[in-house]
C-alpha cells in the first residue's frame, strides 16, 4: 500500500474549547484533549510540555503534581482555505570589528488567514464565528428569542496538512489557540456567502502533530 508523504490541501476547523477543573486522580481518555495544569518530571507528560499546553489523552494517570483539565470542544466553523506564515525577526548584532553586518534570529512571528463559507446552522450557534463580532438572537416560529452575548470562549485552530485516516498513513495538523481579526457578511448573485479572517496565535505556542494511523 502506498503511503502518503507529499502533502496536498486537506482540512481545517475552528473549535471553541471549554475546560473543567484540573483532574488529580483517574486516567486520561484516549483521543481527548486536556490542558495541563501541573507538570512534574517526564513520567506522565513528555519532556518539554509546560503548564497551559494541550495534550492528547492516551491513558495517562493524573496526580496532584501531574494534572490536567478535560476540554470540551464545539465546532465553530469549517474552513475552505487556510494559510500560516512563519517569520523570524532579524536582529542586527554587528560590532565595529565586522566588515559585513551580522544578524541573529529573534522571536518567531506566526500569522495566518482562514477562509470559509457562512452557514445558518453554524452562524446561529452560541460562540459562532459571527458571535465573536456581533450579538445574535435566535427566534422560534413563535418569536421566542434566545439572546447570545458576544462570545469570548477560547478558540483553537486545527489545520490539517493531511487528514487521511487510512491505515499506515500519518495525520499531520497544526493546533493552537487563536484569535480572529476579521469577518465578512455579504451576498452576490450566484456566489457562496464566504468569510475571510486574519488569525493570530495566542496563549501557549502552537504545535504540529504527527499521528500515525493504526
Amino acid at each position: 500500500m502506498a503511503v502518503v508523504d507529499r502533502l496536498i490541501g486537506a482540512d481545517g476547523s475552528i473549535w471553541s474549547m471549554a475546560f473543567g477543573a484540573a483532574l488529580v486522580t483517574g486516567n486520561a481518555v484516549s483521543g481527548s484533549w486536556y490542558k495541563i495544569a501541573t507538570v512534574s518530571g517526564v513520567a506522565v507528560f513528555p519532556a518539554g510540555y509546560t503548564a497551559g499546553d494541550l495534550v492528547i489523552g492516551n491513558g495517562q494517570a493524573f496526580s496532584a503534581t501531574n494534572s490536567a483539565a478535560l476540554g470540551t470542544a464545539t465546532l465553530v466553523s469549517d474552513c475552505t482555505e487556510f494559510n500560516c506564515q512563519f517569520s523570524g525577526a532579524e536582529v542586527e548584532v554587528t560590532t565595529l570589528s565586522d566588515n559585513v553586518k551580522k544578524y541573529r534570529k529573534g522571536k518567531i512571528d506566526l500569522t495566518g488567514t482562514i477562509k470559509g463559507n457562512n452557514t445558518i446552522s453554524e452562524m446561529r450557534k452560541t460562540g459562532s464565528f459571527l458571535n465573536r463580532f456581533l450579538r445574535t438572537v435566535a427566534m422560534t416560529s413563535a418569536y421566542v428569542p434566545t439572546f447570545n452575548a458576544l462570545s469570548e470562549t477560547a478558540l483553537y485552530g486545527q489545520f490539517f496538512m493531511n487528514d487521511s485516516a487510512t491505515s499506515g498513513e500519518t495525520q499531520v495538523f497544526l493546533f493552537g489557540q487563536i484569535d480572529l481579526y476579521g469577518y465578512n457578511l455579504g451576498a452576490a448573485i450566484g456566489d457562496a456567502q464566504a468569510y475571510e479572517s486574519g488569525v493570530r496565535f495566542v496563549g501557549n505556542d502552537p504545535m504540529v502533530y504527527f499521528k500515525d494511523n493504526a
